[in-house]
């Protein structure tokens, strides 16, 4: 994260999770950056990001006691696809890195490339 500081940038992550929850996941994991809130969907839908967990993924977390709609409330199984933006000054998207393969995640150092 401070690598990212010195860049000038800043770092926010948005989930569908109610607002409880994220203040347990950001105490839990020590998050140094905001985690904000999408209520209704918003965000992920204004960024093409939203998919809808399947029903057999939903049966399979709740064998680990995760319920959707107890997590997310009414948004229910509805999760983002983790991606990352970077968006300069102007608001142009720069940087993008999208993929639906949820392990397949872009590096530290691939970011710092580009800010």
């Amino acid at each position: 994260m401070g690598f990212i500081k010195e860049k000038g940038a800043t770092l926010s992550a948005v989930s569908p999770e109610k607002p409880d929850n994220i203040s347990k996941t950001v105490e839990k994991t020590k998050a140094a950056y905001s985690v904000l809130f999408d209520d209704s969907l918003k965000i992920m839908k204004r960024y093409d990001v939203a998919y809808t967990v399947t029903n057999t993924m939903i049966e399979k977390y709740k064998k680990f006691g995760i319920d959707f709609y107890d997590v997310n409330g009414s948004i229910g199984a509805t999760l983002p696809v983790p991606t990352v933006y970077i968006i300069n000054k102007k608001g142009i998207i720069i940087f993008k890195h999208f993929d639906p393969d949820f392990r397949k995640r872009v590096s530290v150092q691939e970011i710092l490339l580009h800010l």
